[in-house]
């Protein structure tokens, strides 16, 4: 697998060089590779900012952040708060990176309401208190560590699933869903919103007991962004006109016939869209939330429904070259149940 990638923003030499050691000797005793890590490091508040800024122009994200907190010392003109800048500003940049504090400070009176500030917002994953270091020593960052890289690795899916919302809404920046200005606007704010909502509750997924609940949302959102986009600036009368005359390849492709009411609802504005075989996966989704919203006792909502929303969405928007799916295909296991059948059937027409 690839390296796991760690930024370290720590002013004081002797604290960020231990830091990179303990790394290493992490690496060895449980990866039996010193290098199973790749580490970059900075020693002042500008540097950090500095390699945070050319991340996205460089396309080489981290995967763990760990930040101090008071940058007094790195004779730069860092601050006692610095680090908070460079966590709000990694968040911006990246929403995936696990962002950990490494500090003995936060906990002052000055620093406190911040830093309980952006770990209530969810930026803040972890922390590792440097008042504990001493008493722990190295069985205190490795029980650290490992609570670290269990939910980094958990996670992978995650680097996929923001991924494609950045195609989408790189895409999104170079259609128009209206002739109207404010209302192009709008429908793609809409979307954007939707996806930044899907991202907090699948980084936060692991906070709330009934995952189902969380589940049921996201596939909502997701299947109010394909509404969006298939409907475009489409009058009611001309989605009407479409979805007839798509109708019947439709109903081919998906092996039974959709029954229309003489209104536009969901699935004509779907099917409108078109008759080509993403039609396939956009009526699977709109049955997805159509279970999703109505009580069903047949229909258990799993995580495996989320990854194929996701693919959903990036194939009517995206290029297929575009779309990421590789740590999706972790879930695809012997399991016969119906959603991973589904995650496989998109899986195999993205290829």
């Amino acid at each position: 697998m690839d390296k796991i990638r760690i930024f370290i923003a720590e002013d004081n030499k002797e604290v960020r060089d231990q830091f990179k050691d303990n790394l290493e000797d992490f690496a060895k005793n449980y990866y039996n590779d010193p290098n199973y890590f790749s580490i970059t490091a900075a020693g002042s508040f500008t540097k950090a900012l500095q390699i945070i800024n050319e991340i996205p122009a460089n396309n080489k994200y981290f995967d763990i952040f760990f930040a101090d907190i008071d940058f007094t010392e790195d004779g730069k003109g860092g601050k006692a708060d610095s680090g908070y800048l460079l966590i709000e500003r990694m968040f911006e940049v990246c929403p995936i990176t696990f962002i950990c504090t490494h500090s003995g400070q936060f906990r002052g009176i000055e620093l406190w309401k911040k830093y309980e500030e952006l770990k209530g917002k969810g930026l803040i994953l972890h922390t590792m208190d440097k008042a504990h270091k001493d008493a722990g020593g190295s069985e205190w960052f490795s029980d650290n560590l490992t609570k670290i890289l269990k939910n980094v690795k958990e996670n992978r899916f995650l680097w996929d699933i923001w991924l494609n919302h950045k195609n989408i809404i790189n895409k999104l920046n170079q259609v128009r869903l209206d002739e109207d200005q404010f209302e192009n606007i709008s429908k793609i704010n809409s979307i954007i919103n939707n996806l930044d909502s899907i991202l907090t509750l699948l980084r936060n997924k692991d906070k709330f007991n009934e995952k189902a609940i969380i589940y049921r949302l996201i596939i909502y959102l997701y299947h109010n962004s394909l509404e969006i986009f298939c409907q475009g600036s489409l009058t009611d009368e001309e989605i009407i006109k479409r979805s007839n005359k798509n109708k019947n390849s439709v109903d081919n492709l998906i092996g039974r016939h959709i029954q229309f009411t003489d209104k536009v609802n969901s699935i004509r504005i779907i099917v409108s869209f078109s008759k080509e075989r993403i039609s396939q996966f956009g009526f699977k989704l709109n049955d997805l939330r159509n279970k999703s919203i109505h009580p069903n006792e047949n229909f258990n909502i799993e995580f495996e429904n989320i990854l194929f929303a996701n693919l959903t969405l990036s194939a009517y928007i995206s290029k297929k070259e575009d779309i990421k799916f590789n740590s999706f295909e972790n879930y695809l296991s012997n399991n016969q149940s119906r959603s991973v059948k589904d995650l496989k059937l998109i899986i195999n027409y993205l290829r």
